[in-house]
């Protein structure tokens, strides 16, 4: 278990870059940020004290960090049993959401920031989304108490939709319903009015899809006549998600059922693969790893989940979470986590000579290596110094 002396100089953890680099091997020894016990326990009660009292909490460590520690950055928070029962500890989580997005974040977008806990909290002891975004003003009341029956009225759904369609240039989804408080009027508009898509049919938004007749779907060339022309606007046979969003719920329910799937009418009708990976795809870390490699190259770090999400590779982040203990922990694995003691200890031999050569001070030198340096960094400079002397991957190490 990763400890420190209890005993520091005086104003040691005021300056945040002592508080970063005694933090980064409990993160990494933990694979998330620490709770104050766990601290304490590793004989760091002065640090803990100084988050709470100087440096925001563990949140505000976390927001500072980004950018400069990106192992704590990317680090989930555990608190204490009750923390999320008091509503300032709430609004102070979501602050920055609110921020980034200018209004109430979705349930959805909490969870995609790796924030459930938050999300949770919000449903279980505060009312739900529209109701804390009320008490912060941020969703508008008017799902709020509306008359028994309000959204049965047509007429109040067209009137409460045709601004919003107004402002998105189309009709609206789930999320950006709910971040307007109005996850009523969806609930509504599904038990009531038959659907999106339906109400989209009488607002005039879409022409209306035509019904596939009675057993359409029971016959091969009707699937086929249906696919190929989307496969020739995709160069690919369409996922299930895209004839979806075409009003093909039918077709698609035909190919699983059917017709053995799309892998299986994919190869009847002779058209490339979609970009669905395989049952499992994302169990097998290669794969992660492989996902992440040009990201890697490209970043010159590990990536930050937002940053694989912009790539296309969400997959790959939520399996980064979800099955290989998060991204300081696939850091750690791929050698772009931090520097700890046992890697340094592990080059004892080469650094003995570099150290000299350089006319650093070893304890600076060490603080900036558990700061700022990953371990594939080290690796590679140490080796490159074993292999002929050169010192060149070093200093740029030191320069960086």
């Amino acid at each position: 278990m990763t400890s420190f002396p209890d005993r520091v100089a005086m104003g040691h953890w005021d300056d945040f870059e002592n508080v970063e680099a005694a933090l980064a091997p409990v993160v990494t020894e933990l694979g998330r940020l620490p709770t104050h016990t766990e601290l304490r326990a590793r004989r760091l009660s002065g640090l803990s004290k100084a988050i709470t009292r100087c440096h925001g909490g563990m949140e505000g460590v976390q927001r500072r960090a980004s950018g400069h520690a990106p192992e704590i950055a990317e680090s989930k928070v555990v608190h204490r049993q009750g923390f999320w029962k008091r509503f300032e500890n709430v609004e102070a989580a979501l602050r920055p959401h609110v921020e980034r997005l200018g209004r109430m974040p979705t349930q959805r977008e909490l969870r995609d920031r790796n924030d459930s806990s938050l999300s949770q909290a919000i449903d279980d002891y505060h009312g739900g989304t529209q109701e804390v975004g009320l008490r912060l003003g941020l969703a508008e009341p008017v799902s709020r108490r509306m008359r028994r029956g309000h959204w049965c009225d047509f007429a109040n759904v067209e009137r409460t939709l045709l601004p919003i369609i107004a402002e998105l240039g189309r009709m609206p989804n789930d999320p950006e319903m709910n971040a307007r408080g109005l996850s009523s009027l969806s609930e509504a508009i599904r038990r009531e009015h038959g659907g999106f898509d339906q109400v989209r049919i009488r607002l005039g938004i879409q022409t209306p899809l035509e019904r596939a007749p009675w057993k359409h779907w029971n016959e091969f060339q009707n699937v086929r006549a249906a696919i190929l022309p989307i496969a020739e606007e995709l160069g690919r046979m369409p996922t299930a998600k895209e004839l979806h969003a075409r009003g093909q719920g039918g077709l698609v329910s035909a190919i699983d059922q059917r017709f053995g799937g799309f892998r299986e009418v994919e190869k009847r009708l002779g058209l490339p693969e979609s970009p669905r990976k395989v049952r499992g795809h994302w169990q097998s870390f290669e794969h992660v790893a492989t996902a992440l490699a040009p990201v890697i190259a490209e970043l010159g770090r590990m990536p930050k989940a937002k940053e694989l999400i912009a790539r296309g590779r969400s997959s790959a982040s939520v399996a980064i979470v979800s099955r290989f203990g998060g991204f300081p922990a696939v850091a750690v694995r791929l050698g772009l986590g931090p520097v700890t003691d046992e890697t340094i200890a592990a080059h004892a031999d080469a650094l003995a000579r570099i150290v000299p050569s350089i006319g650093a001070d070893p304890t600076a030198l060490w603080t900036r290596m558990k700061r700022s340096w990953t371990t594939r960094g080290l690796d590679a400079a140490v080796a490159e110094y074993e292999a002929d002397g050169n010192m060149e991957r070093f200093a740029s190490l030191l320069d960086g």
